[in-house]
């Protein structure tokens, strides 16, 4: 190794300190001390539950008094038979406001915070569709993907409802094992289902908690399923305040809890001279190589050679400036009061994974904070509505019925049947004719000052719920669409902290994300992006290949280069936001007939209804052939890269082949006509021999028939002299004679 002298700081070079650093002294490496860390976990789980005390007491009462708990035992029991009426309206407001939520989600965007990152490319797709697309929209895919897999949006909309009701709510974003089958891990996102489990260091002064120490989320779990686990970790005594957080619901109940803790070490950032930004501690094993320079070798310590094969020369590699940075680290836990039963665990984050979501916030001189409900404030008039409804009730129900009037003479005989006038329903009541009609006596009047009281409670609760559009309340039913919505979004202002602290939480899972996604997702692996319209596409990462010129391994659509930060926007989904575009370009198109000739294409693109994108497609294909400069350079680049891909058709209706797929046809066909002129040629000269072979062998049987004949003369001369020859008669056509000789004379037998 050789020796490192920290360099001296550039001319005119200051060094303005470090926030962190000056704010926090880093910690030495922990070491394994298990009293000591269970001693500190029990005061910080101590400490933390008295301070969230008083949250969790007014998240309880606020639940409580949603689910339409209005009245206090104290008041009821004040009652005694009294009518103890529950008017829950607020209910209803609660679904409203998380409603409006759902009607428009907020959406995660990733945006580079650095050169680097808004000059990465990545490829995404195979063959014909692939296409590059920048760094950011890459991290975004991926966000999309893991919300997908997580089922996000009912996490989200839990969290949101417990912000509501309650005051806070909680999410959190976790690694696991992507499957059984290999080592490849993925994030998830969850929310936390009892929101009173969950601790957090109150000494944090971020208001999204980022900057919390250490945190807590608990589970009750049996006693016996707790045994059957951990057998070796006993529960132990819970004394004094901790029981407070470590004591189960019961006692068959015992309380395990996720221990976060988040700790500074300190490392030294260099900066070498080729540009590069590393840390010492990964760079000094060899950092001596580095600094020598030399030839380049790769993994084998083969030399590496250029595409002109000369060897790559690296020059040498020297660290230009450092200084000290204090490095977060998160640590997991899993815990008992006294017993740790798994962990530590380094996760991939820089700051603990869990995220608040918060109602409305009030910060108070003595160093208290509350976090509270939408209806709050509304607790009381709520009450007080009830009351009022429950004392005009009561005020009616005690009055008698209304009391016939009648003389005596009129209902003589038929006193009976009128004294049960009013616990029935008789069809006819008879008097005494000559006599007075009887009457009945007016109903009691209805208990005005009970009434108003009641109605004006019922006005309280909708201005404490923050409901109230002042202003506004001159616009009538039949107004316009745009005052109608002016009022809808005045009379939601009262409420949007809600929904805004919903997309700051969201923003914190970004970040956690953005953040984890390099460090998770750093294996060669196919990934399944997903896009903004709900569609997928798939992107192979960290992928080695080896480069031919160089010979060195590289990594292609290697995540983790650059900087990248996160903005959250809420609005209507993709589907509302298409809806609403197709109808808003329909309206357009009845007020302005000639938009279908310049903007048909983008028209049918937005409709819903089937093969509308195939017309779409085919509008601009018609633009592009009669007003071509309507399309933009891209458009039109986008149709010539389509008219490659794609058939042409011709007048039969038939596919046009491409160039290419022409050449290859005429290359086929030239092959084809050169095998049937090799093969002609190959006929006719077989043809041609096999007629040589036959005059052959005819000459060759007159050749045979000739000697045979010249043979017979011979014979007949030697047996008659030239007399028996002359009367030899012509030899017929050649063919095999039998002659035979049995006294050597050669006469025929």
């Amino acid at each position: 190794m050789a020796n490192y002298v920290k360099p001296e700081p550039r001319p005119g070079e200051k060094d303005h300190g470090d926030a962190l650093s000056m704010g926090l002294k880093p910690l030495p490496e922990p070491k394994r001390d298990e009293e000591g860390f269970l001693a500190l976990m029990r005061e910080r789980a101590v400490s933390a539950q008295s301070w969230w005390d008083e949250n969790f007491d007014l998240a309880e009462e606020n639940v409580d008094f949603a689910a339409g708990k209005h009245w206090r035992p104290s008041d009821k029991a004040a009652r005694a038979d009294e009518p103890t009426l529950t008017i829950n309206t607020v209910a209803a407001q609660i679904e409203t406001v998380c409603g409006e939520q759902r009607q428009n989600r907020p959406a995660i965007h990733v945006h580079p915070a650095d050169d680097l990152g808004a000059r990465q490319e990545y490829a995404v797709g195979a063959g014909k569709r692939q296409r590059k697309v920048a760094g950011a929209e890459l991290y975004e895919g991926i966000i999309r993907a893991i919300e997908f897999q997580s089922g996000a949006e009912m996490h989200y909309d839990a969290a949101h409802r417990h912000a509501v009701d309650g005051g806070f709510g909680w999410l959190r974003v976790f690694t696991r094992y992507a499957s059984g089958r290999d080592f490849d891990q993925e994030l998830l996102i969850r929310r936390v289902k009892n929101r009173w489990s969950v601790l957090l260091d109150p000494s944090a002064q971020e208001p999204d908690f980022s900057d919390a120490g250490y945190g807590f989320i608990g589970e009750d779990m049996l006693r016996t399923e707790y045994d059957r686990r951990w057998p070796d970790k006993p529960i132990g005594a819970l004394v004094g305040d901790t029981e407070r957080f470590f004591g189960g619901a019961s006692q068959a109940m015992v309380r395990v809890a996720e221990y976060f803790t988040r700790e500074a070490r300190e490392r030294e950032l260099v900066l070498l001279s080729d540009g590069t930004l590393a840390w010492m501690d990964e760079i000094e094993p060899v950092l001596d190589e580095l600094s020598r320079g030399g030839p380049q070798t790769d993994a084998a310590g083969n030399p590496v050679m250029d595409k002109d094969g000369m060897p790559v020369i690296r020059k040498p590699v020297e660290v230009v400036r450092s200084r000290k940075v204090s490095a977060w680290c998160v640590y997991w836990h899993k815990v008992t009061a006294n017993a740790v039963l798994a962990g530590p665990v380094e996760m991939p984050f820089t700051s603990i994974p869990i995220v608040p979501v918060f109602g409305r916030e009030r910060n108070f001189r003595d160093g208290r904070t509350t976090y509270t409900a939408l209806h709050n404030e509304a607790k009381e008039p709520g009450r007080m509505a009830d009351y009022w409804w429950s004392a005009a009730t009561a005020r009616v129900g005690s009055a008698p019925k209304n009391p016939w009037v009648a003389t005596e003479d009129a209902i003589e005989g038929h006193m009976a049947e009128w004294q049960a006038a009013n616990r029935g329903n008789p069809a006819v009541l008879i008097y005494n004719a000559g006599q007075e009609k009887p009457f009945r006596e007016p109903p009691p009047p209805m208990p005005v000052a009970e009434t108003q009281m009641a109605l004006s409670m019922q006005g309280m609760v909708k201005d404490a719920l923050g409901l109230g559009a002042p202003g506004m309340t001159d616009i009538q039913n039949d107004a316009s669409g745009t005052a109608l919505r002016t009022r809808k979004a005045a009379e939601m202002t009262g409420t949007f902290a809600f929904t805004d602290n919903l997309s700051m939480a969201l923003r914190r899972i970004g970040l956690l994300l953005v953040e984890a996604i390099p460090k998770v997702y750093d294996t060669e692996r196919t990934m399944r992006l997903r896009n903004e319209d709900g569609t997928g596409e798939w992107v192979k990462i960290n992928h080695v290949v080896k480069d031919e010129q160089t010979g060195q391994e590289v990594v292609v659509n290697g995540i983790g280069q650059g900087e990248y930060d996160v903005s959250v926007s809420a609005g209507p989904s993709y589907a509302t936001l298409r809806q609403e575009t197709a109808e808003r370009q329909i309206e357009a198109l009845r007020l302005d007939p000639t938009l279908g000739e310049v903007a048909g294409d983008l028209i049918y693109k937005s409709q819903d209804w089937p093969e509308a994108s195939a017309i779409a497609d085919r509008k601009r294909r018609l633009i592009a052939a009669t007003q071509p400069a309507l399309l933009s350079p891209a458009e039109q680049d986008e149709l010539a890269e389509e008219a490659k891909r794609e058939p042409q058709v011709g007048p039969d209706g038939q596919p046009v082949p491409s160039p290419e797929e022409q050449a290859a046809a005429m290359q086929a066909q030239q092959q084809q006509t050169a095998q049937q002129v090799f093969e002609a040629e190959t006929a006719a000269k077989m043809a041609k021999a096999k007629a040589d072979m036959a005059k052959a062998e005819a000459v060759k049987a007159q050749a045979d028939a000739d000697k045979l004949e010249a043979m017979l003369k011979m014979q007949a001369l030697q047996a008659g002299g030239l007399g028996a020859l002359k009367a030899q008669p012509p030899s017929s056509a050649p063919g095999p004679t039998n002659i035979t000789s049995s006294n050597g004379t050669g006469a025929q037998e």
